[in-house]
């Protein structure tokens, strides 16, 4: 018998597992550090499917690791560990053609095999843990699945300690499980965790720590603008803390960047916007949002490496602010970026995007909930809506609503009107003027309310 050598890290399964990206790779196989010592002919299957997996033909491949199990039974007690790592190989594949149940059951028995044959702490029952508690999530059996991590987490603080980076992933996921379980407290705490265990891997001022802060900063902007609006003194205490966790976030990082690289550097700009961005959702502060955004402008203009696109983001970002708190820069500057991109032919998809077409800048629901079912809607089952019309003239706002046709109250009617005339657009331009544009049509969509539910604030098609 040969060694089947694998040259991938512990991480590769876990980080090919998550991705979001499509695309079948060939060295999906390549699950573990370790050796896997079996037979000749095994090894030869193993490249086989390899190869199915290169040409992107999961289903062959699927089949191959099947057959490898089926016709290597003695291994099971020849060579346990072995037959183990097959099994969980074909999780693998399973779990990525969406074969969940089939990937538990294989995952669970080459569990059974590395209880009796592996080290208790070992890097191959983590791994299988972790892709076990992957599957799980996926059949939303997260009570599982957290145990099935809480276990993966155990052998990493038993390898090197409570506080190691190799936890970082199972951390990443049981975040994701309170979420999805509504248990927000436990999410943060397991977002403050992942901060804690990052500052003990790299330091507390390393740069390693920039993305992390910069992804918790936005994670408790978000926090805080789904955070109850009201009278109650609690939800606004509640409220304020939250953006103060996303303001202390982000401007860590910018002093980071600062300190490691200088005042101009392009690793600014990312926690800049995001800070903006966390000061005009909160409301209080714009003109320190209007700040923030000017000087992540002056940064990308004074470093000639910055791509056009990213100059123009940040530039209409800075205008969509401005057009937002009625200050009249908005308007020169959205001409200068539309007069930077007509110039060149390369870049007329992004003006389009950009100036084509109204863009609305603060969200309406995508759906307003009743509290019962309108008088004449005889089933549950119809939708509700209203089909209007509108104009956005060429200073952005809203004129001209026209109703089409609905079925819900004219209370609704007005509401939608009232909320709509109130909304900020980014107009149109057309050969370097702001044009109005008419006949623009909306659906408005409506539910019976039969719980709380959560506004939903990401509707905008501004980074505001």
């Amino acid at each position: 018998m040969k060694p089947f050598q694998l040259s991938f890290p512990i991480a590769f399964v876990l980080a090919w597992l998550l991705a979001t990206s499509g695309g079948l790779r060939a060295d999906v196989l390549d699950y573990y550090a370790n050796e896997i010592d079996a037979p000749d002919h095994v090894l030869a299957k193993l490249a086989q499917a390899q190869a199915l997996l290169a040409d992107e033909s999961l289903e062959d491949a699927i089949v191959i690791a099947e057959d490898l199990i089926s016709a290597n039974q003695a291994l099971e007690t020849d060579n346990p560990m072995a037959f183990s790592k097959l099994m969980s190989n074909l999780g693998v594949l399973l779990i990525h053609g969406e074969y969940y149940d089939n990937a538990i059951d294989a995952l669970d028995k080459s569990i059974v095999l590395m209880d009796s044959n592996a080290p208790p702490f070992s890097d191959e029952l983590f791994n299988t843990l972790m892709t076990r508690a992957l599957a799980l999530m996926n059949l939303n059996r997260l009570d599982d699945a957290e145990e099935s991590l809480l276990r993966a987490q155990n052998i990493k603080h038993r390898q090197h300690g409570v506080y190691t980076r190799e936890q970082l992933p199972v951390i990443q996921q049981l975040f994701q499980i309170n979420y999805r379980k509504g248990n927000i407290k436990d999410a943060d705490t397991q977002q403050f965790f992942t901060l804690r265990v990052s500052e003990q891997a790299y330091g507390a001022d390393s740069e390693e720590l920039i993305p992390v802060l910069v992804r918790l900063g936005h994670y408790f902007t978000n926090r805080g603008n789904r955070a109850p609006i009201g009278s109650d003194g609690q939800y606004r205490a509640e409220r304020e803390l939250l953006f103060r966790h996303a303001r202390d976030q982000f401007e860590r990082a910018i002093k980071i960047v600062e300190t490691t690289y200088g005042p101009d550097d392009l690793r600014l700009v990312e926690p800049l916007q995001g800070l903006a961005r966390m000061r005009y959702i909160q409301r209080v502060g714009t003109r320190r949002a209007e700040e923030a955004l000017e000087r992540a402008l002056r940064v990308i203009e004074a470093n000639p490496s910055t791509d056009l696109p990213e100059r123009i983001r940040s530039m209409v970002g800075l205008a969509d602010l401005y057009n937002l708190t009625g200050d009249e820069r908005a308007a020169p500057l959205y001409l200068k970026a539309w007069r930077i991109l007509d110039e060149d032919d390369e870049y007329q998809s992004l003006k389009a995007e950009y100036f084509g077409t109204p863009v609305r800048l603060e969200p309406l629901p995508r759906v307003y909930y009743l509290s019962r079912l309108p008088d004449g809607v005889v089933s549950p089952d119809v939708e509700l809506f209203i089909d209007a019309e509108y104009t956005v003239r060429a200073n952005g706002r809203v004129a001209n609503i026209e109703l089409i046709n609905k079925n819900v109250p004219n209370e609704q009617l007005r509401l939608l009107r009232s909320q709509l005339y109130n909304v900020q657009f980014r107009p149109r331009i057309v050969a370097g003027e702001f044009v109005d544009t008419e006949n623009l049509f909306l659906h408005q969509s409506f539910r019976v309310a039969r719980r709380t539910v959560e506004p939903d604030s990401r509707q905008s098609g501004s980074q505001y």
